[in-house]
């Protein structure tokens, strides 16, 4: 037994090693194991040449009858399995090519080799199992992630496009926590992938997950490329907030992600800074204020803990500055529907900034108040009576709740209200 063993020993290390001679000679002994595995990973000789890229010993263990070609390893790997993981390209043709392989088998986890070749981004070894009708595209591990959804998981945009491309591959898939392709590209912040993603219909880019949104995930995690990508296409949306009403503002906020708070508040999307989180009943400016006076968390290191507080007044101030920029707040109110015209621009301009402008406008024929009033009458109510107030001088305290609708708090910050 023991002479046994050793040679059997030896077989599995000139198959690791590629030394072709000494496994012909041993795989011509008939009383040799060629199945024999390693007791700690149970590993077989034709599993060690397969991961090591040892094309001609896998194409001569082939050969052998007494071969099992789908001997797998401890955790359910097969040869395939681990030839796919390394992305040996023609040791896989040699695999799938013997009508004895099992292209489909999974691991213990339901992985298959197709899942280890788009995980790892090896693209010849994809297109060369795509090409085999056999293959299995849809098949998800325990986790209920599928290939498609690994290619986006690790950021590899070619082979997700080359997916996409296959209509046997579901896009949108999710996976056990509802967690779809897109989100776990911006959850991971890939922006080549979630480019690529966003330009299929097919795809639902506010769909959520974890009751949170894929931009969401991006300002919360801190991908402020990702988060630029997101904010150029108009499907996103870039304030629906968790079910505890925070907003991804508010979560950048929260997480010291100075850079990601100025891509928001510099875009022409209109953001919502005065939603107040249930958690702490916050604003995100309020909340990250607070941040130089918060410990650091459990759960916190020591570098996410330090830029949530050398970060939290730079933000505060930069949301406060955006609350009162007169040209932002000019802008979302001419993409507002209903009051797109240039009129309204010019009025509003005239009333709120030039107050002795003001005085000829108002001299104007009758007509032309009425449609001033008309298009004010589309403007939300706080805002009317802004416009009004200014218009007719009544006293400015008769502005209801003025201070409630923090979209327009710049308006009495103006040295002509003070």
């Amino acid at each position: 037994m023991a002479c046994q063993d050793t040679k059997e020993q030896q077989l599995w290390l000139a198959c690791t090693e590629g030394n072709l001679e000494l496994v012909r000679s041993l795989c011509e002994d008939p009383a040799v194991d060629v199945n024999w595995a390693d007791e700690e990973y149970h590993r077989t000789p034709l599993y060690r040449a397969s991961g090591h890229g040892q094309t001609d010993v896998v194409r001569l263990l082939l050969h052998l009858d007494r071969m099992d070609v789908n001997n797998s390893n401890q955790e359910g790997g097969t040869p395939l399995f681990i030839a796919c993981q390394e992305g040996h390209a023609a040791i896989i043709s040699l695999l799938i090519n013997d009508p004895r392989v099992d292209v489909n088998a999974t691991s213990h986890d339901g992985v298959t080799p197709f899942h280890m070749s788009c995980f790892g981004g090896h693209l010849p070894v994809v297109r060369l199992l795509l090409g085999d009708p056999r293959i299995i595209v849809t098949l998800a591990d325990i986790h209920g992630k599928t290939p498609f959804y690994m290619s986006c998981e690790k950021g590899h945009e070619s082979v997700a496009a080359l997916l996409m491309a296959d209509p046997r591959v579901d896009v949108s898939r999710p996976n056990m926590n509802e967690a779809t392709p897109f989100y776990i590209a911006c959850e991971k912040g890939h922006r080549d992938v979630i480019s690529l993603l966003l330009s299929d219909p097919r795809i639902d880019v506010n769909l959520p997950a974890k009751k949170a949104t894929p931009f969401y995930i991006s300002c919360q995690e801190g991908h402020k490329e990702a988060v630029a990508t997101l904010l150029d296409d108009p499907r996103v949306s870039v304030n629906q907030p968790r079910d505890d009403n925070s907003t991804p503002l508010w979560f950048a906020s929260q997480n010291g992600h100075l850079d990601v708070a100025q891509h928001l508040l510099a875009s022409d999307r209109e953001v919502h800074v005065w939603v107040r989180s249930d958690f702490n009943q916050k604003t995100a400016a309020e909340q990250a204020r607070q941040q130089p006076d918060v410990k650091r968390g459990d759960h916190e290191t020591e570098d996410r803990a330090r830029k949530r507080q050398t970060n939290g007044p730079a933000i505060a101030n930069l949301i406060d500055s955006y609350e009162i920029d007169p040209v932002a707040v000019k802008a979302r109110l001419r993409k507002t529907p209903g009051i797109r015209e240039h009129f309204i621009g010019q009025a509003f301009a005239l009333v709120v900034f030039h107050v002795d402008s003001f005085v000829a406008l108002r001299a104007e024929a009758p007509s032309t108040t009425r449609r001033f009033f008309n298009i004010c009458g589309q403007l939300p109510m706080e805002l009317q009576m802004v416009l009004c107030n200014r218009m007719f001088g009544s006293p400015r305290d008769v502005v209801p709740s003025r201070l409630s609708e923090p979209a327009f708090k710049w308006l009495v910050r103006l040295p002509e209200w003070q």
